[in-house]
């Protein structure tokens, strides 16, 4: 009797040992639990049926900005931006729905504002409401970066629309076209629904789809983005369309894809083409006028040294007859034929300028200069001038053009002084990518007005009684600048003297 009451009493002296274990098994795990739960990587809060938070984890209180004691008690409908929203979640929950990336906006203690992704439901009781489940996880970033990759394509898609050229998007491994413009539907005639989906080797003619491969391959080989010219689109009636295509490889969800602007440019090859014929036109026109410029001033001057001869030899055998009004005569004529001689010469020496293959080379200017003075020694020396010059660069030029190109400014400066000693000075400085030479004078000055006429030919602004001439020099010294593609104005003041100015470029 006695031994089994012992037995009994150590039997349940076990049971209670193991339920004491069990017990504290239990709460290990309980705590295990809550310190998962409440140091969990998401957002999670119990709400009451009346709205209120009944409990929230540490992320949701770190997520938010507030303390336990300033979150958990108040109302859930405290924290949401928008009133219908949280009604709305609340009423389903109510219904015991379950929802699943519920999108809500939470406001938090700082006054920002995180747009999360709700999912919950409710624990009941015996038909009871007893607190909402709800996990928060914060997609404010990911909205963000949506929103602005929405804004980006959109921006995208608004200047691929404004562009001028037709622009298509095709797949870089595939070739498929996956997007194109407006323009585009008018370059091809297609709508736009019927050329995506097409391979970017039918926008070209078939017979010349080899040929542009090679092209498209040593351009794609060289690197980076790439510019081809000369080449031609079909639209849908068959017709061949020039364009210049600009391509380059961009990103589009995540995979390379090329990206390809299509300009076209048959109005520039129609405008070119016009520009050629009339420049060929115009060459062809120029070069009869000088020809015949020429002819004419050659054949011009036998009559004229005809006319002249018969003059002096009238003068000498029949000059005792003549009274006083015939010897003006004779003058007269003789005058006339004399100008009428130099007229021809300047004719035919304007005509000559940039006839024939020039020869460019280096040129010292400053030896092109000096030869040009020598060539104008006696009227130097009949004037009384001074000419005075530094030391001048060495350009790439025709020698005998430049030097008749000074002899001309010189011949003028001292032509135009007006009874004064003519005071001229050559000057030469370094401009950039040209030099700029001035020949200086204190001659009698040239209007404004008159200032860019005097360069046409036969303009004169005196007559031939005051001022000797043939109305060419300056026309002759225009056109031996434009020979060497430079510039030629003038600066003046009347009375006080001019400045002519020229350019010759340094390439």
């Amino acid at each position: 009797m006695e031994n089994a009451l012992r037995l009994q009493i150590e039997a349940l002296r076990e049971q209670l040992l193991i339920e004491r274990a069990e017990r504290a098994a239990e709460r290990e795990r309980a705590a295990l639990l809550e310190d998962f739960i409440e140091n969990a990587s998401i957002s999670l809060h119990w709400v009451g049926p009346d709205g209120s938070i009944l409990w929230a984890n540490q992320d949701e209180l770190d997520f938010l900005g507030y303390a336990r004691e300033e979150y958990v008690g108040r109302n859930i409908t405290e924290f949401h931006t928008d009133q219908r929203v949280i009604s709305d979640i609340l009423c389903r929950l109510g219904r015991n729905e379950t929802l699943r990336n519920y999108e809500a906006r939470l406001r938090c203690k700082n006054g920002d504002e995180k747009t999360v992704l709700i999912n919950s439901n409710v624990l009941w009781r015996d038909g009871t409401f007893v607190h909402t489940r709800c996990f928060t996880r914060d997609i404010s970033d990911i909205k963000r970066q949506v929103l602005a990759t929405r804004e980006s394509e959109e921006r995208y898609r608004a200047l691929i629309e404004q562009a001028n050229d037709a622009i298509f998007v095709a797949d870089a491994e595939s070739g498929i076209i996956l997007d194109a413009n407006r323009r585009a539907e008018h370059l091809l005639g297609r709508p736009i629904a019927e050329i995506k989906g097409m391979h970017q080797t039918h926008l070209h003619p078939p017979e010349m789809l080899d040929a542009y491969g090679r092209i498209f391959r040593e351009h794609a080989a060289a690197g980076g983005g790439m510019l081809v010219k000369d080449i031609f689109v079909q639209d849908a009636s068959g017709r061949h369309v020039p364009v210049e295509i600009s391509a380059n490889v961009i990103p589009l969800n995540g995979k390379p894809a090329l990206q390809g602007i299509f300009r076209d440019v048959t109005e520039r090859k129609r405008a070119e083409a016009e520009l050629a014929e009339k420049t060929a036109e115009l060459t062809r026109s120029n070069a009869e006028l000088e020809l015949f410029a020429a002819t004419a001033s050659h054949d011009l001057q036998e009559p004229l040294r005809m006319i002249s001869s018969y003059l002096n030899l009238l003068e000498r055998r029949c000059g005792a007859a003549f009274d006083e009004r015939g010897h003006g005569y004779m003058k007269q004529v003789c005058d006339a034929a004399l100008r009428m001689q130099n007229l021809v010469r300047a004719l035919l020496s304007y005509a000559k300028v940039g006839q024939g293959e020039l020869a460019f080379e280096p040129v010292t200017m400053l030896t092109a200069l000096s030869e040009a003075v020598e060539h104008l020694e006696d009227k130097v020396a009949a004037t009384r001038a001074h000419i005075a010059f530094d030391d001048l660069p060495i350009v790439r030029g025709d020698r005998t053009l430049l030097v008749q190109l000074f002899q001309n400014l010189i011949g003028n400066a001292l032509k135009f002084c007006d009874g004064r000693d003519p005071k001229i000075r050559i000057d030469a400085r370094d401009s950039g990518k040209e030099w700029t030479f001035t020949v200086a004078d204190n001659g009698i000055g040239i209007d404004q007005a008159d200032q860019q006429r005097i360069f046409k030919a036969f303009e004169r602004l005196h007559g031939p009684s005051r001022y000797a001439g043939t109305g060419l020099g300056l026309a002759t010294c225009r056109k031996i600048v434009d020979v060497h593609r430079g510039r030629i104005w003038v600066e003046s003041t009347p009375g006080v003297g001019s400045t002519f100015c020229f350019t010759i470029g340094k390439e």
